[in-house]
């Protein structure tokens, strides 16, 4: 019997046929195809978010936001892939690159507050319409 994959440093390297192989399994539910797949890609795909995220993200951020991904595609999106149109890797990359641009747009919604200047100004804005309710609600 042959050996399907090999561990070289970190990475599993298969063929294509290997891999089109296991994601047919994956597809039917073969767990053991599916931690196969995960243990190829999932270093690939963690030195791509330490390459492409703009925001700064921890070590460990990296690592779930990767596990979420890989999580997420292998449970419900795995259905959606076609071999006709492209490979596993590249529709996985794809994938990726869709996720790491929400990623970056969802941290940076998060930090964008604007200056004291400004959120004192929309404060004092929001007490006086607030107080306007209060004054029209009860005074009147």
């Amino acid at each position: 019997m042959t050996k399907i994959f090999t561990k070289l440093k970190k990475y599993f390297y298969f063929t294509v046929d290997d891999t089109q192989l296991f994601v047919e399994r994956a597809k039917k539910g073969d767990q053991k195809s599916v931690t196969k797949l995960f243990n190829k890609f999932k270093p690939i795909l963690y030195s791509k978010i330490k390459n492409t995220t703009l925001v700064n993200l921890s070590k460990e951020e990296m690592e779930d936001e990767v596990l979420i991904f890989l999580g997420r595609i292998f449970t419900k999106e795995l259905s959606k892939f076609d071999e006709g149109k492209a490979s596993f890797g590249s529709w996985l990359t794809h994938c990726f690159n869709n996720h790491i641009i929400s990623i970056n747009r969802r941290k940076r919604r998060v930090y964008t507050i604007g200056t004291p200047r400004t959120c004192n100004q929309r404060i004092k804005r929001a007490m006086k319409r607030l107080n306007k309710k209060i004054d029209k609600k009860f005074f009147i």
